[in-house]
């Protein structure tokens, strides 16, 4: 018998005795392929995982309250998820229809232009069509064919790709509300590493930290909202008619929703806002008489829009033990590093990270 085959079959022997002492090895070795399957998993589906924990934690303090007047649970989370989502769903449909009706008035104002390209568009393709050989017309349809491909039906898989997350992320909401102390009760008795309470406030703290940032962001946009909704309403009704603010229920919606960009903040709308009513009166030489306006828009919009809600209400998204300035910059990193998602994902790592380092480090080199 070769001396390679030899060493072969008496390691091979040798590691089967192994395992055959230690059963614990077959368990850790399961765990370990459970451990990779379901990380493998996760990470495919990790920005739908982040979108529950978000909606999770936005949601609970609604469902909260609910469970008070529902007796049903189910029920009463399905209600909180049916108010978080109605006006979701509301200020998609009013964007949609300020933008078709811009874009209807766009087309009806170029309606000629528009019909003159199109007509030259389609004589173009009759004289293609006219000249082309049987050859020609087949590789004409072959490459008809992946334009329709990747036109029209590319956009239905990604549509449907986009309708399958939303379900998930719902279904894995509505478990989270439904299960969310059978899970914290899993993490801090079954997966407890330490067997103390240690483990078990890094899992409270982080649950705690989460719920403020998460919901504060919440509250931070509705209230940005509402007061730049009522601002710009005001504002039009001492502005020159030429200096009206387009659309104030959609711009401060955006204002709301100018809170979560790293940074900027709602300045991403409110100045090209400012340069728009100041070339507005400047094209219609009014600037010398409407300045005043421009000042007052100014004060009003940076003082009761952008400042004080960010005075208020930073506290209760931040908390005294995090630090501004770390969680702006893990809502600047965050999308640099993970796209959309790490919107979300900044924080909840950041959040991991603090408060691994105060309660888990300090029991590390406690021994």
């Amino acid at each position: 018998m070769p001396k390679d085959l030899m060493f072969l079959l008496v390691n091979t022997i040798t590691i089967m005795d192994l395992f055959k002492g230690d059963s614990r090895f077959y368990i850790y070795l399961f765990g370990f392929v459970l451990f990779i399957v379901t990380a493998s998993v996760m990470l495919r589906f990790v920005d739908v995982l982040v979108y529950a924990v978000f909606l999770y934690y936005i949601t609970k303090p609604i469902k909260n309250r609910l469970d008070n007047r529902i007796k049903s649970t189910d029920l009463a989370i399905t209600v909180s998820l049916i108010v978080l989502v109605l006006p979701v769903i509301s200020i998609a449909l009013y964007s949609l229809s300020v933008a078709s009706h811009e874009l209807n008035q766009l087309l009806s104002a170029n309606a000629f232009i528009l019909n003159e390209h199109i007509n030259n568009e389609v004589r173009e393709l009759e004289e293609i069509y006219l000249n082309l050989e049987d050859l020609d017309l087949l590789v004409f349809m072959g490459e008809g064919g992946m334009a329709v491909y990747d036109n029209l039906i590319l956009p239905l898989f990604q549509i449907a790709d986009i309708l399958f997350k939303l379900f998930l992320t719902f279904t894995l909401t509505f478990y989270f509300l439904k299960h969310g102390h059978g899970i914290k009760n899993f993490l801090t008795e079954t997966l407890n590493p330490w067997g103390d309470e240690t483990f078990t406030r890094f899992i409270e703290s982080v649950d705690s930290s989460l719920q403020k940032i998460f919901f504060g962001n919440i509250l931070t946009i509705m209230v940005t909202s509402l007061i730049g909704v009522i601002a710009f309403h005001l504002l039009n009704t001492i502005a020159n008619p030429g200096l009206q603010i387009p659309y104030p229920l959609l711009l401060g919606i955006l204002c709301g929703l100018g809170t979560l960009v790293p940074a900027v903040g709602i300045k991403i709308i409110w100045v090209p806002l400012f340069a728009y009513l100041g070339a507005e009166a400047y094209l219609n030489d009014i600037l010398f008489h409407e300045w005043p306006y421009l000042l007052v828009f100014l004060f009003t919009v940076n003082v009761f829009v952008d400042f004080t809600p960010d005075l208020l209400l930073r506290p209760l998204v931040s908390g005294k033990d995090m630090h501004k300035g770390s969680l702006m910059l893990a809502y600047i990193f965050g999308p640099a590093v993970f796209g959309f998602t790490g919107l979300f994902l900044g924080p909840i790592v950041l959040i991991l990270i603090i408060n691994f380092a105060k309660i888990i480090v300090p029991e590390i080199k406690n021994g």
